[in-house]
């Protein structure tokens, strides 16, 4: 979703290049779940499965998870996957990382799983989605203004989402510490308890 899209309008209907349905795979430090999504209702269309984050966990090894993820279900192969990661991303490549293993540091997460599993790949920080899950589908998806989506309160992450023009991913301002109480901005300085 680009800053020009209207997340508050209902979710476009399926065309030929907008897909009904993507596999969603959300990654954790101890695991990594994944399900096919419709991208209409954002409903499981189908069971989600979980498999503990492999030890260590080297992108490789996760990558791997992934696809034996998505080989569980029967999909056609020209259903995308969406990944949802703890940590930032900037065009998918992996910023820093605190939960999953050090050797993440500069991976292009959407390249690396597009090759082990043949699908488009979209990856987008886990708190970011979860806030922009809430304004397309969620308890927010009605409502105007600015809200506060906070993720996982004891990682001390929460993003600010504006439901008609969403400012996402946030950024952080240079020279600021990751833990600054007023690092995420987008039009407005967000100040995160």
């Amino acid at each position: 979703m680009n800053a020009h899209q209207d997340s508050h309008a209902a979710p476009p209907a399926p065309t030929a290049d907008r897909p009904r349905t993507a596999f969603g795979i959300d990654i954790g430090g101890s695991g990594i779940k994944g399900a096919p999504v419709d991208l209409t209702t954002g409903e499981f269309a189908q069971e989600r499965h979980r498999i503990p984050t492999p030890q260590p966990s080297t992108p490789q090894a996760v990558a791997e998870v992934i696809a034996e993820l998505v080989g569980e279900y029967d999909l056609p192969q020209d259903v995308p996957i969406g990944v949802a990661f703890p940590a930032p991303l900037q065009h998918g490549v992996v910023r820093f990382i605190a939960n999953l293993d050090q050797s993440w540091t500069g991976v292009d997460l959407p390249a690396l799983v597009a090759r082990e599993t043949g699908r488009h790949v979209v990856a987008v920080n886990d708190a970011d989605a979860a806030g922009v899950g809430e304004v397309r589908y969620g308890a927010a998806r009605d409502a105007d203004g600015c809200g506060h989506a906070v993720a996982a309160p004891r990682r001390r992450r929460s993003n600010a989402i504006k439901s008609r023009r969403p400012r996402l991913p946030l950024r952080r301002k240079p020279g600021r510490p990751a833990d600054d109480p007023a690092v995420y901005r987008g039009r407005e300085i967000i100040a995160r308890n």
